[in-house]
């Protein structure tokens, strides 16, 4: 995030001398819960000199993705809005952005507006010439969403151009599937009063967006 906003990556010294990037270790420790990590973000937006406005974005994307963990739909909504509402409206992270609203939506069972937001963000993507990875990951989160409507001639479709894509690298657009069946399972004993076909939607549409 912070290189489509800045076009400048990190560098050595900068982790070194940067607390943002310093305390990264730190994250490490502590990745797996969510509101540590909120905690974690809100301090050094608060207490840190060198959060630049390019950074304090980054760390509100952040927020609202451990937002979204948590299951705290609205509060991660009201991060990811307020990113689109200080960007301009011809950056390219607002794609971004919008992807992560749809996996909300999605896993809101809204599905209409959650494809509204995935075209949105194949739009953006695709006239910022965006790694074709990132619409390859899209294009599976939609194809999803057509198979739950029963849209199986769109929701193949969509497929196909995945799979064409990742025929000779299929783990391009699968890369965190490790950290997916880790994640499912913590999430079937939150929600122990679903059925278990009503578990597998709500594990595979919170998901889809690791990919």
């Amino acid at each position: 995030y912070y290189y489509i906003l800045t076009n400048k990556s990190l560098s050595w010294e900068d982790a070194l001398t940067n607390s943002i990037d310093f305390n990264a270790f730190r994250l490490i420790i502590i990745s797996n819960d969510y509101e540590k990590k909120i905690e974690f973000y809100e301090k050094l937006i608060l207490d840190d000199e060198s959060i630049d406005f390019e950074k304090f974005l980054v760390l509100y994307i952040l927020m609202g993705s451990n937002y979204y963990h948590l299951f705290n739909y609205d509060k991660a909504l009201d991060y990811y809005n307020t990113v689109i509402e200080l960007l301009n409206d011809s950056n390219r992270l607002i794609g971004d952005v919008y992807s992560h609203i749809g996996d909300v939506e999605t896993s809101r069972y809204n599905f209409d507006l959650a494809l509204d937001y995935y075209n949105k963000t194949i739009q953006i993507l695709s006239n910022h010439n965006a790694n074709q990875r990132h619409i390859v990951a899209i294009c599976r989160k939609i194809s999803y969403i057509y198979r739950q409507q029963n849209n199986y001639e769109y929701a193949n479709l969509y497929e196909e151009q995945a799979n064409e894509f990742d025929q000779g690298f299929p783990q391009l657009s699968h890369l965190y599937n490790e950290r997916f069946v880790n994640y499912a399972r913590n999430q079937a004993d939150t929600h122990l009063n679903l059925s278990p076909s009503q578990q597998a939607d709500r594990l595979y549409s919170i998901g889809v967006y690791l990919i």
